[in-house]
């Protein structure tokens, strides 16, 4: 039976579909045919055992990042105990002169504890120091509010 013109355009376009789905460019299609190959029955008639890979989540692989810049950068072990899960977030505390460093679940890195600081893991490696810093100012202005600012003379 002949096609019409929209029969056969419909034909082409699942043609084509199909033909970029299955091509190299796609690791979806990729994937799907090497776990079916995966999947088939051997010759002594079991499946080939399928082992996947453990994906790595963005809060985890900058945790992993800040790790290793810490020991690079600063001689600083981070331990297990030292992680935290706080509902969405990992709280990373290093000690009482750290201020909690806290990792969301895109791996973004914030530092509630400081006011304002630049981004970046040279900013979290030293956030020791920031923490430092803000409190010394802090304290200086609490010194500053607590001792009275002398009177005015009064000229009799």
């Amino acid at each position: 039976m002949a096609k019409n013109k929209a029969q056969k355009a419909a034909e082409a376009r699942t043609a084509e579909a199909e033909r970029t789905r299955v091509g190299s460019d796609n690791p979806a299609a990729i994937q799907e045919k090497m776990d079916a190959v995966a999947a088939q029955p051997k010759a002594n008639g079991k499946a080939a055992p399928t082992t996947q890979p453990a994906t790595v989540s963005k809060q985890q692989l900058t945790v992993m990042r800040l790790t290793v810049a810490l020991r690079e950068q600063r001689q600083i072990e981070v331990k297990p105990e030292m992680l935290a899960q706080d509902g969405k977030y990992i709280l990373i505390n290093l000690g009482a002169a750290w201020p909690v460093i806290r990792i969301g679940t895109n791996g973004g890195v914030s530092l509630p504890a400081i006011k304002s600081y630049k981004e970046g893991f040279d900013t979290w490696v030293k956030a020791d120091e920031l923490l430092a810093k803000q409190t010394a100012r802090e304290q200086k202005r609490a010194q500053a509010a607590a001792t009275p600012a002398p009177a005015a003379k009064q000229v009799a």
